[in-house]
C-alpha cells in the first residue's frame, strides 16, 4: 500500500518546490524500494519471487542498455565542449548560452530530458582553471553554501528565462556592466542550428554577440561558439 501510495504521490505533486527540482524523478525510486522489502518477506510466494527476479533482471539489463547509448552520445558532447576550453583565460567570467533547453543534443537529433546532454559541463572548466561560472544556479539560492553577491548575481541582473528547447535563451549580458558590477569577458554558445539562427526569436541574442562580440573559436563539429568581449 506504501508503495501505491507513493506512486500516486509522485503524480499529483510539483515537479518543483521550496527552490528545489526533480522532485517525481527523485521520489519515484521509493516504490521499487518498498516493493522489493516486501517480496522479501512474501516466502511463501516462491513463484512470485522468482519471476520478480526475472522481470527486474531483464529491465535492469535493458535500462543499462539504454543509459549506455545515450552516455556515449553525451560522451561526445561535453569532449566538444571541453575541446575549446583553451580559450578561456583565467580570471574571466564566462556565460553559456544554451539554445538545447538541456532537452536537446547539440545538432537537434536526439531528445532526452533525463539524460540532460548538457548540464553543467562549462562547470568542468572550472575545475583545471579559475574561471567565474555565470550559468551556476546554485550560487543564486539559499539552498547551497556557494553565493553569489547580490550585486554580482547573473540570476538577477542578467539571465533571462531558464532552459527551454523550443525557445531561445533570453539573457541581457552586452549592457550587464551599466546595471550590475557583472561584466561578461566570454560568451559560449551551445547548439545554435541553422534553424535556430534563422529564428526571428534568436534575433536578441544574435544581436548582442554581433555589436559587443567576436567569435575566437568554434568546436570541431561546430556545436560550441566561443565569443570574446570586443575591447
Amino acid at each position: 500500500m506504501a508503495a501505491v501510495g507513493i506512486t500516486v504521490f509522485s503524480y499529483v505533486i510539483p515537479n518543483s518546490t521550496s527552490g528545489g527540482g526533480l522532485a517525481v524523478q527523485r521520489i519515484q525510486l521509493y516504490p521499487y524500494l518498498l516493493f522489493m522489502l516486501w517480496i522479501a518477506t512474501a516466502g511463501d510466494w516462491a513463484a512470485l519471487r522468482r519471476v520478480t527476479a526475472v522481470v527486474s533482471g531483464i529491465a535492469t539489463v535493458g535500462l543499462l542498455g539504454i543509459n549506455m547509448y545515450y552516455l556515449h552520445l553525451s560522451s561526445r558532447y561535453v569532449a566538444e565542449f571541453e575541446s575549446a576550453m583553451a580559450a578561456l583565460p583565467p580570471g574571466r567570467t564566462m556565460l553559456v548560452l544554451d539554445f538545447t533547453g538541456w532537452n536537446l543534443s547539440p545538432e537537434g537529433a536526439h531528445e532526452s530530458f533525463r539524460m540532460n546532454f548538457y548540464g553543467h559541463a562549462q562547470s568542468r572548466f572550472v575545475v583545471h582553471r579559475p574561471l567565474v561560472d555565470l550559468n551556476l544556479y546554485q550560487a543564486s539560492t539559499p539552498n547551497f553554501p556557494v553565493r553569489y553577491r547580490e550585486e554580482m548575481d547573473p540570476y538577477i541582473h542578467l539571465r533571462g528565462s531558464g532552459a527551454n528547447a523550443y525557445t531561445p535563451p533570453t539573457d541581457e549580458f552586452l549592457h550587464a556592466g551599466e546595471r550590475s558590477g557583472i561584466t561578461v569577458d566570454y560568451a559560449l554558445v551551445w547548439g545554435l542550428t541553422p534553424q535556430w539562427r534563422s529564428d526571428p526569436a534568436a534575433a536578441p541574442i544574435l544581436d548582442q554577440l554581433a555589436q559587443g562580440y567576436e567569435l575566437v573559436q568554434g568546436s570541431e563539429h561546430g556545436w560550441l561558439h566561443i565569443y570574446r568581449r570586443k575591447e
